[in-house]
């Protein structure tokens, strides 16, 4: 097939900071990257399947690679169809880039293109969206070279009017997808704050049968998991070991240990095939086991991911994250207890919280004192309930202001923008200067002196942001 294909992920003008994006990793909906420099696995995914069809496929990934936005315009005019997954943070480069090419196939695809599909093709900032899972959809799309007629899971434009065609069913058996092509990227360039580089991310399952206010995993996904196979899982494993000489993985579930079972017959099949590898995960607090600890400890596992957000049991509730403070600190004890090191995500600015319930959640978490805590203001994910419980006229302003909303411009919480960014900054400070952080740090160096460099590179990159 002569049609060419470009897989891009977004850049504007002057951008020096990479983006949280993925159409497969739904929650990656395009904020800042905070825990590292994440190779794009949705591309990768997508690419290979197309190559493995015949089709000619390159993926651009801009600012590791070090590329300019013009310089990769001039790339994108090389090719007969161009993709991009939609990232909030940056939208408005994305549609200057596909302003400067038209007459080119230009598809955007991920959640936050899903949700405002209608929008986008009315403005014509693009000619295609696709709606939901994509790789078989775009697979159906490059072999009808660009022609969206009948194509399910498409939404596009016709006779000035926007098309949607029928939605895609959920790729069922993940087991038939090919392993991420790996090969097309810089595998050197990706990163993760605990491991360095390289890192290579790993996703074991799709879906997420939790139903937590600010995500939108469940808009594309539903909340029904799908798993792939134990086999499946250690070939690409041995893959990234024994090809690629790749020891550190991120498996990047949304929550990877959703059945005890399941993830002792991972960690068991990691130690029986030898493969010596070092790992993080995310992981749902309510979830945790000592036996699964114990488990994941012996395979190899140093770091676990938890999402804590708040000390209030009420904003928990709001929320919905289906966990309380006392599961958090029982967690936390027993993750430190066999020997794996627990980092926390909290997050400031949900409606109806106050700066008093901010303080209570910074002191939280300098008292469960977890190696690192990120902290961030609550951001609305296109598609999530809290999304949809906004009124109209602020979805809209989100389009191009999605990475200042409730600190700069659009309100959710009821505290003014200004206290919201200095109660930002004050959590930083207070808990990267507490004593028990200190005392952690040092602990850590000692036992995982690369660890406790990543931290600190963190911990300078971030306070630049931050405090800019």
């Amino acid at each position: 097939m002569s049609i060419k294909v470009l897989l891009l992920n977004p850049i504007k003008p002057g951008q020096d900071f990479n983006v949280n994006v993925d159409p497969v990793i739904i929650r990656h909906t395009g904020a800042q990257t905070k825990a590292g420099i994440f190779s794009p696995l949705g591309l990768m995914y997508i690419a290979s399947i197309l190559r493995n069809n015949k089709i000619e496929v390159k993926i651009i990934d801009p600012v590791p690679e070090g590329r300019s936005f013009e310089s990769v315009l001039d790339i994108g005019k090389e090719f007969d169809i161009i993709i991009v997954p939609l990232a909030t943070s940056n939208i408005s480069g994305t549609i200057k880039l596909f302003d400067n090419l038209k007459g080119k196939i230009r598809v955007l695809i991920g959640t936050y293109a899903t949700v405002i599909s209608d929008q986008l093709l009315r403005e014509n900032k693009c000619d295609i969206v696709v709606n939901g899972e994509a790789e078989m959809t775009l697979l159906e799309l490059c072999k009808a070279e660009g022609s969206p007629k009948d194509i399910i899971g498409l939404s596009y434009i016709k006779d000035y009017k926007v098309i949607k065609n029928s939605d895609r069913p959920l790729i069922e058996d993940l087991d038939s997808l090919p392993f991420p092509a790996r090969d097309l990227i810089d595998n050197n360039l990706y990163s993760d704050i605990f491991f360095g580089k390289p890192t290579a991310l790993v996703l074991t399952s799709r879906g997420c049968p939790y139903e937590c206010s600010f995500c939108s995993v469940k808009f594309v996904y539903g909340r029904r998991l799908r798993v792939r196979s134990v086999k499946n899982i250690i070939e690409e494993l041995e893959e990234i070991v024994f090809k690629y000489c790749i020891k550190n993985i991120f498996f990047i579930d949304d929550i990877f240990p959703v059945n005890e079972d399941r993830v002792i017959q991972i960690c068991d099949a990691i130690i029986k095939h030898n493969l010596k590898i070092s790992w993080v995960c995310n992981c749902h607090i309510n979830l945790i086991t000592k036996r699964m600890l114990e488990h994941m400890e012996k395979a190899g596992c140093k770091e676990i991911r938890y999402g804590i957000e708040s000390a209030s049991a009420d904003i928990l509730k709001g929320m919905k994250k289906n966990i309380t403070p006392q599961q958090a600190i029982k967690v936390i004890r027993m993750t430190k207890e066999v020997g794996i090191i627990p980092s926390g995500f909290f997050m400031i600015g949900f409606p109806g919280e106050t700066v008093e319930m901010i303080r209570d959640t910074v002191n939280f978490a300098k008292m469960l004192n977890p190696l690192y805590a990120v902290f961030t203001i609550t951001i609305p994910a296109p598609g999530s309930e809290l999304y949809y419980s906004l009124p109209f006229s602020k979805r809209t302003e989100l389009v191009d202001k999605f990475d200042t909303v409730n600190s700069d411009t659009t309100n959710i919480c009821g505290i003014e923008p200004y206290i919201l960014t200095r109660e930002l900054k004050r959590a930083y400070i207070s808990f990267y200067l507490s004593w028990r952080f200190f005392c952690n740090f040092m602990s850590q160096a000692i036992q995982r002196p690369s660890a406790a460099v990543s931290v600190l590179r963190m911990l300078l990159q971030g306070g630049i942001k931050i405090f800019n």
